[in-house]
């Protein structure tokens, strides 16, 4: 049997190559990225989380998987029901804790992305994961970055459908971080 070089690499937090926080602007830093050309073609992913991205092999790039959660941006009202509600947005997670229909929109692929972001800033993708589907349980763990001023911006940014922005504040805590 031959050789098999995967495609791509799952994220890790700690080894030879770790994934950096502001890596995650590789999914929306320009048009021919990958979130936003989903975006361009009409659909929300959906399902934004750290397993559901991976890295390009010997890149700092970035690729989204798992697209069977993808919905046309335009469908009508729905119920939600999503796999990891630690990263769905508050609407959407609000939705589906008490039953009721909303529409999926790309502001919630940028909330869910914003998420991954500090998770991984902050090192706590395995926290992350480890929050049982329990409302209070994903409140309290989100909230514990209330207090975190780069958490909160990006949040709003994430909030307003600003890619180009979201990707400059990303960038601009690296280059802070880096300073320190």
């Amino acid at each position: 049997m031959g050789h098999f070089d995967p495609k791509f690499d799952r994220l890790t937090t700690g080894g030879a190559c770790p994934v950096k926080f502001y890596h995650f602007c590789s999914l929306i830093d320009s048009e021919k990225a990958p979130l936003r050309v989903l975006h361009s073609a009409g659909y929300v992913h959906c399902d934004i989380r750290p397993a559901n991205v991976m890295r390009i092999p010997g890149s700092d790039r970035l690729a989204l998987v798992d697209l069977g959660a993808a919905r046309a941006a335009s469908d009508a009202m729905t119920c939600y029901a999503h796999g990891t509600l630690v990263f769905a947005s508050p609407k959407l997670r609000g939705a589906f804790f008490n039953g009721t229909l909303v529409q999926r929109t790309i502001m919630d692929d940028l909330i869910s992305l914003a998420y991954c972001v500090i998770v991984s800033m902050f090192s706590m993708f395995d926290a992350a994961s480890q929050v049982l589907h329990v409302d209070s349980n994903i409140d309290s763990f989100w909230q514990q970055f209330n207090d975190r001023l780069f958490a909160c911006q990006l949040l709003k940014i994430a909030e307003s459908g600003n890619y180009t922005a979201m990707c400059t504040l990303i960038m601009d805590q690296h280059a802070s971080n880096e300073k320190k």
